[in-house]
C-alpha cells in the first residue's frame, strides 16, 4: 500500500485509520470563526504566491505553533476543511514558518523525507551558501541577538542550528579560529573599584 493509498483511506474513513495510525498525532478541534480571524491575524501576507510569514514565536527549529498545533497543520485545516491527522503537511517552499496553504501539500513521512533528499535540505546545510553562514555566525558573535537574525534571515531553525554549531560546524569553527571572542576585542583593563 502506497503514501497515497493511505492518504485516501485516512481521508474516506479517518476513524478506522487511526487504528492504522503509526504517528501519534493530536486530533484539531473544530475551528471557530472567531479563532480564524486571530489566527489570520499573526500572518504576513505578501502576494499570493510567496510565503506568507508567521508573526508570532516560533520553535527553535522556525516553526510556529498555536495553541499547541503548528501553524501550518492549522493553515491547512482552515484551507482544505480537512483535519491532517497523522500525515504530514509538507511546505513545497521549505519555509518553516510559511502559512501559505499554497505552498503547503499532505504527505507521508516517506514524502517528506523524499522531497527533503530531493531538494538536497538535508542536515541544514544547503539553505544558505558558506558566506551567508559566515554573516550571522560573525553578527551573532558581535552581539546581534539570535531574534534580530531570526528576523533578518527567516530561517530560524537554520539560523540556530548555526549558532549554536548544531550545522556548519566547520565553517564556524574555522571562523572561531581566525576572529577572537568578543571579551578579547575591549581594550579597556578590567578594574574592579
Amino acid at each position: 500500500m502506497t503514501g497515497d493509498d493511505f492518504k485516501t483511506l485516512y481521508l474516506q474513513e479517518p476513524r478506522q485509520f487511526d487504528l492504522f495510525a503509526r504517528r501519534r498525532y493530536k486530533a484539531m478541534p473544530v475551528i471557530e470563526e472567531k479563532t480564524i480571524r486571530r489566527f489570520w491575524s499573526k500572518v504576513i501576507k505578501a502576494g499570493k504566491n510567496d510565503c506568507w510569514f508567521w508573526d508570532g514565536c516560533v520553535t527553535g527549529h522556525g516553526y510556529a505553533h498555536v495553541d499547541g498545533f503548528a501553524a501550518h497543520r492549522i493553515s491547512y485545516a482552515i484551507a482544505t476543511g480537512i483535519d491532517p491527522g497523522p500525515f504530514f503537511v509538507c511546505h513545497s517552499c521549505d519555509v518553516p514558518d510559511c502559512t501559505n496553504p499554497r505552498h503547503l501539500w499532505l504527505g507521508t513521512a516517506k514524502d517528506n523525507n523524499m522531497d527533503c533528499d530531493r531538494k538536497g535540505r538535508r542536515n541544514n546545510r544547503t539553505t544558505f551558501d558558506i558566506d551567508t553562514v559566515k554573516e550571522i555566525y560573525l553578527l551573532h558573535k558581535s552581539g546581534v541577538s539570535r531574534f534580530d537574525l531570526y528576523k533578518r534571515f527567516r530561517y530560524s531553525g537554520v539560523v540556530y542550528n548555526i549558532i549554536t554549531k548544531r550545522a556548519w560546524r566547520h565553517v564556524t569553527d574555522e571562523l572561531d579560529e581566525k576572529t577572537p571572542s568578543r571579551v578579547f576585542l575591549l581594550d579597556v583593563p578590567y578594574n574592579p573599584y
